[in-house]
């Protein structure tokens, strides 16, 4: 029998300390969203990713994405999926950061949290905007930031992947480059794997739909063997381009006003709050501190 409510925290905390599949168990109990699953198993992990960061293992998983970044004349970058903020700090420690702006956004705000206290103990100072937000929509104008980036964080969306992708393309101005798994390089094994786990299927398919100007690097180097990625770099250059605005995610164009700890829709009159300089759009939410 399906759960009709939401699973206590502390229960789904020891289950996953005992090694269950989050993801798979709240799929089978519970009838949640699929956004809601993804959210609640990320805040179940929360500190996980912080713990186990090894800066090296990172910098060579995202040597090409690095590369590729400073091959790109930018202004502003956006990490699309951020969580801990692990590999946004190893992307922002390879690559040019005077005199550019930087965007984090993360469906889970306990994430968030904990990667902004790990980059406060890295001591790297940069000009940069945080965000929770569990709309399809992006709160952000079209062609806003020069490049966006992923990594592994489409993995898990695999029912609203056309939706984020779409929004990514949307307020991209120049590039988006995500380093996703990609189920065409494996055997039977690792699709099996894929498919078990729910994770994105035929991305490629998926790019082609948004657009013909792209180009895919196989990843030299993956953490996991049984996930192998690729780098999917979807070129645009757009010749629109809009200033950096929060937005109501769902209202287009009602540009949010800033007021002491909170942002402010004059039209609808809705509130949105900046706890620890983290701007939060996501609603109906249950944190796991």
């Amino acid at each position: 029998m399906k759960l009709t409510y939401r699973p206590n925290i502390s229960f789904l905390k020891k289950l996953y300390l005992n090694k269950t599949n989050i993801n798979q168990y709240l799929r089978k109990k519970t009838n949640l969203s699929e956004k809601e699953i993804i959210k609640l198993s990320y805040d179940i992990q929360s500190s996980s990713y912080v713990k186990k960061y090894n800066y090296y293992k990172s910098k060579k998983i995202l040597s090409q994405v690095i590369k590729e970044i400073n091959s790109t004349n930018y202004k502003s970058l956006m990490d699309f999926g951020c969580g801990e903020l692990t590999s946004f700090y190893t992307l922002i420690n390879n690559i040019k950061t005077k005199n550019k702006f930087f965007v984090a956004y993360d469906l889970s705000f306990s994430r968030i949290l904990i990667g902004k206290k790990f980059l406060k103990k890295k001591k790297k100072t940069i000009k940069l905007k945080l965000f929770s937000n569990n709309s399809n929509r992006i709160p952000l104008p079209d062609n806003s930031i020069d490049i966006v980036t992923s990594c592994h964080a489409l993995e898990p969306n695999k029912k609203n992947a056309n939706k984020i992708l779409k929004e990514l393309w949307r307020i991209s101005k120049k590039k988006l480059i995500l380093l996703e798994p990609n189920n065409q390089l494996g055997d039977k094994l690792i699709k099996k794997r894929f498919k078990k786990n729910n994770y994105i299927l035929d991305l490629e398919k998926k790019i082609k739909k948004i657009t013909s100007r792209y180009k895919i690097i196989n990843n030299e180097f993956n953490s996991n063997p049984l996930n192998p990625a690729s780098i999917f770099i979807l070129e645009k250059n757009s010749k629109k381009s809009n200033k950096f605005n929060f937005l109501n995610p769902e209202y287009n164009n009602d540009i949010l006003k800033k007021k002491l700890n909170f942002y402010y829709s004059e039209k609808t009159g809705q509130i949105f709050p900046i706890v620890d300089d983290i701007v939060i759009f996501n609603k109906n939410e249950v944190y796991a501190l």
